[in-house]
């Protein structure tokens, strides 16, 4: 998932030639207008931006060229929209166009700072395959009842009557007898599209047994419907063992990158928050410091990726 500083250069540079052609063409496709808005023009140049943000997605999940162009002239659109609006003048448009603009600079040294050369070798691979058998060896595919409730929580009545349900059906009546409104899906989800607190819990329970999670305003009810075993060998899952092992590799990088540069940087706290500073008397490392910094370096790795 990642170059080094002159890889990374010289393969945006290589994308932009093998989408936009070769020679003297270049020059004619680099400024070719594919497409104009009240006289605004949008070229492949901008395509190709968004078409380099689509690499290393599944192909599923990418988007074809006159999708990625459609998506530019309706952004040109709204951005027309909010110029004759004089959004750009609204305090809180401001704030956020000077965060974007913040986050992009760390991204850039992020990819500046960080950089990983080859690939990870073959025991990386096999340590990291070894560390997490429910996503490889032992990886199952989840049927998933999901109910969502627009709640804090739910009753402790609630709560007693859903601990005896044993499927979905039961699951919706109870809620309809409890009053609550919901709404409901179903879904099939492998093992690696799961975070690893859900797929903990979904690996440990038995059929019809429910977690409950907390999102804000609502309860989120998931029932465990079927496991379906479907393991992934070693041989098999390198590509993506690859994907992971770099991003891992990358993000110690970063911790490590993070600590260097608060211990470099001359950092005064004129306000701190009590879930930050339980203990006055506790001092605050620089790794503990570091770690919201962290953050910052690994939102750039995903330009690396």
């Amino acid at each position: 998932m990642t170059k080094n500083n002159g890889l990374l250069l010289g393969s945006g540079l290589l994308l932009v030639a093998l989408l936009t052609g070769c020679g003297d063409k270049d020059k004619q496709v680099g400024s070719q207008v594919l497409a104009s808005v009240n006289g605004k023009e949008i070229t492949v140049l901008q395509l190709n931006y968004l078409l380099a943000q689509q690499n290393g997605l599944p192909a599923a999940q990418q988007k074809s060229k006159q999708q990625l162009l459609d998506q530019l002239i309706d952004q040109e659109v709204l951005v027309q929209k909010a110029d004759e609006l004089k959004l750009d003048r609204n305090p809180n448009v401001l704030q956020a166009l000077e965060f974007s603009r913040r986050q992009v600079l760390a991204q850039a040294v992020a990819a500046q700072e960080l950089n990983l050369t080859g690939e990870p070798a073959d025991a990386a691979l096999k340590a990291f395959y070894d560390a997490h058998p429910q996503r490889f060896a032992q990886r199952q595919i989840f049927t998933l009842a999901n109910f969502l409730i627009p709640a804090e929580d739910i009753s402790t009545s609630a709560q007693s009557a859903l601990d005896k349900a044993t499927d979905a059906e039961q699951l919706r009546d109870i809620l309809k007898q409890q009053g609550y409104s919901f709404s409901e899906n179903h879904s099939e989800v492998p093992a690696e599209k799961l975070p690893d607190v859900l797929l903990d819990k979904l690996v440990t329970i038995a059929p019809g047994d429910i977690v409950k999670l907390k999102q804000g305003q609502q309860v989120l009810l998931i029932q465990l419907e079927q496991r379906t075993p479907s393991p992934i060998s070693l041989e098999k899952a390198k590509p993506q063992l690859v994907s992971l092992v770099k991003q891992s590799e990358l993000r110690e990088q970063a911790e490590q990158k993070m600590v260097q540069l608060r211990q470099a940087a001359k950092v005064e706290y004129r306000h701190r928050f009590a879930d930050e500073a339980e203990s006055e008397s506790k001092p605050v490392t620089t790794d503990t410091a570091a770690q919201a910094g962290t953050e910052h370096l690994e939102q750039g790795l995903k330009g690396l990726q």
